[in-house]
């Protein structure tokens, strides 16, 4: 005799949730909006507030490296080239091409100009500020004033008393014509300097050093000819 099947329970439909509500957009929106709006003017109000103090410390800073550079200024005066060569006297915290920073004495009497170049070292962009010195037709200083480069592979050249001393005589003084450097400036590796135009590298620091010479001797070379021509235009306003 046969057993009777077994039947299967009958089963149970799936019970039914009742369907979400609608997320709320325009409070979101209106949340998300409000937080970006204030955002802004927190970061416009920093701004503000630090722009002028900012831009007063780079003055001094700037001032400072000026003073650093040039052998026994104590005032400075900041000009800017015109185009048709002149210097004009212009405000400290003036900014743009053609500045150039002369130094002076308690006297007023001019002992030189500071002038910024730029160009690449060993990892990214150098800029130096460089001392001419009129009467002596010469380089008298030199301060890097910003760098990335490495620690040992050239941060530190303007440190290096060797390197140093390639800045505090450096001949580019004008041919007869007065138009051109009588002799441009090279660089030598280490050791291999002969002649007062030339400069002496560092060993391990070869690219940055090279790169220091040739963004001063290109900046020499394009302005020491307008400096001499025009030494007359900087002086400091009559006490």
């Amino acid at each position: 005799m046969n057993a009777p099947a077994n039947k299967s329970p009958a089963t149970r439909p799936p019970a039914t949730l009742p369907p979400a509500p609608p997320t709320p957009v325009w409070p979101l929106y209106r949340t998300l909006v409000g937080i970006g709006v204030f955002c802004g003017l927190l970061i416009v109000a920093a701004y503000s507030f630090t722009k002028d103090p900012i831009r007063r410390n780079k003055v001094v800073a700037r001032q400072r490296a000026v003073l650093q550079v040039i052998p026994g200024a104590t005032q400075v005066g900041t000009f800017q080239r015109a185009a048709d060569g002149s210097y004009t006297l212009v405000a400290d915290d003036s900014e743009g091409d053609g500045l150039v920073f002369a130094g002076f004495d308690a006297q007023q009497q001019l002992l030189g100009v500071a002038i910024e170049a730029r160009g690449s070292g060993y990892g990214d962009d150098l800029r130096v500020l460089y001392a001419y010195s009129f009467q002596q037709q010469a380089i008298v200083g030199l301060k890097v004033i910003e760098t990335h480069e490495t620690p040992g592979l050239g941060a530190d050249v303007d440190t290096d008393p060797g390197y140093s001393a390639n800045y505090r005589q450096l001949d580019v003084a004008l041919g007869a014509d007065q138009k051109a450097l009588a002799h441009p400036v090279e660089f030598v590796k280490q050791g291999q300097k002969q002649q007062p135009w030339q400069i002496d590298g560092i060993t391990g620091a070869t690219i940055t050093t090279r790169g220091i010479a040739t963004m001063v001797s290109k900046s020499v070379a394009a302005t020491a000819p307008s400096l001499q021509a025009r030494v007359h235009d900087f002086r400091l306003p009559s006490k």
